[in-house]
């Protein structure tokens, strides 16, 4: 067994084993624990990014994929504030890796209970901030990208084109650019 499979062990198998959690795969990248209800899955990327990370989902029904959710967004959703650092844990040393397993087995025990339980709401709930999340990055992307284009537009004085970035997220611009907008449709409308 590789050193990242006797740590996980060494950490998570008194959790897995409370909800009666088995081991179920054991390699140098992934050791999976799961009933007939719920999975918990330790990773590593050994050799590119060195990333640990914790998985947790339901079992896949026939036909259905399985959705895991890592344990940073289950900390996010909890306001957690260890969620940033949990999303980069990357250990290249044994000895840094050893801390990182560890502390990842203690706020998988202290934050996703519920989760590991198999509580079908709390999924429901998890899955429902991370299509927010999605939604909310994608507002933030999109927003971004408006601004640089009206940014450069409006230098050219091109108020046309500030007009089509700032339009299709216009709710969400700030007091100081929905007067740049404004003001771009008054000169669009006299020329």
């Amino acid at each position: 067994m590789s050193q990242f499979g006797v740590l996980v062990h060494a950490y998570f198998d008194g959790l897995a084993n409370s909800y009666g959690l088995v081991c179920e795969t054991s390699t140098d990248r992934l050791v999976r624990f799961q009933n007939e209800i719920v999975f918990l899955q330790v990773l590593f990327d050994e050799g590119r990014s060195y990333e640990i990370g914790v998985e947790i989902g339901q079992c896949s029904v026939p036909g259905i994929p399985e959705r895991p959710f890592n344990l940073a967004e289950v900390l996010r959703l909890g306001g957690v504030p260890e969620a940033d650092y949990v999303a980069k844990i990357q250990a290249s040393k044994q000895d840094s890796r050893d801390f990182a397993i560890k502390r990842l087995a203690d706020l998988t025990e202290k934050y996703a209970t519920l989760l590991l339980q198999g509580n079908v709401l709390e999924f429901l709930r998890l899955a429902k901030f991370r299509d927010k999340e999605c939604e909310d990055y994608a507002r933030f992307r999109d927003l971004r990208y408006a601004r640089h284009d009206a940014e450069n537009a409006w230098a050219k004085r091109d108020y046309l084109s500030v007009i089509k970035a700032y339009r299709p997220v216009e709710g969400n611009l700030s007091h100081a650019e929905k007067m740049r907008l404004k003001y771009a449709m008054s000169h669009v409308a006299k020329g």
